[in-house]
């Protein structure tokens, strides 16, 4: 019997694994309601598996993953909350006060989502928290993408203010740090993006 559990246990995680994959798939696709019902079943086969107020890595992962999904159905409200739900359990399971790089990420999407409800003291508090932390995972003065990427949103927030001055200087450390990471490769997405951010938001 004790077998049979078990067994049933590891088919439903596989279950719950899958459906969170699918839903990255459709998300990729821009299928948003197909996603959301997959990173929905996924989240209830977990909820299932490990009791329905347990806490864990994996779904705090699907509810960050809803959050992109609403955030891209331009629910920034529901977004809110499932990254809000998210960001919690990651300090409850990692400490209130550590340093981790999905809790820097979830700060960081927290931040863009707040950009997009034009709340833009909330998206600056939040772009510079995951800046911080990315700096303190990496190093200060170390090239890396996920510092570069919060530089890029922080210009963009700061030429949504209106100051044209900071959003021009973090917008072009931005585009340098990636040239140093990607070298002269100019069709790399997050390239070819920081670019974009400069033509729209550096002038």
């Amino acid at each position: 019997t004790h077998e049979r559990i078990h067994g049933e246990d590891s088919d439903h995680q596989m279950m719950a694994v899958l459906c969170n994959k699918l839903g990255n798939n459709y998300s990729s696709m821009k299928k948003h309601a197909e996603a959301e019902e997959h990173y929905r079943l996924s989240l209830d086969m977990y909820k299932r598996l490990h009791g329905e107020d347990s806490e864990n890595s994996n779904i705090a992962r699907v509810l960050n993953n809803l959050g992109n999904v609403y955030s891209s159905m331009e629910e920034y409200k529901k977004a809110e909350e499932y990254y809000k739900l998210s960001l919690n359990m990651r300090k409850r399971l990692h400490g209130e006060d550590s340093e981790d790089s999905n809790i820097a990420s979830v700060y960081g999407l927290l931040g863009n989502n707040y950009a997009d409800m034009e709340q833009y003291k909330n998206a600056e508090e939040h772009i510079k928290r995951a800046l911080e932390m990315y700096k303190c995972l990496f190093g200060v003065d170390r090239d890396h993408a996920g510092i570069a990427c919060q530089l890029r949103n922080l210009g963009k927030v700061y030429r949504m203010m209106g100051d044209k001055e900071r959003a021009k200087i973090h917008l072009e450390q931005a585009m340098s740090m990636y040239t140093r990471i990607y070298g002269d490769n100019s069709q790399h997405p997050d390239i070819q993006k920081a670019v974009k951010y400069l033509e729209t938001y550096g002038q």
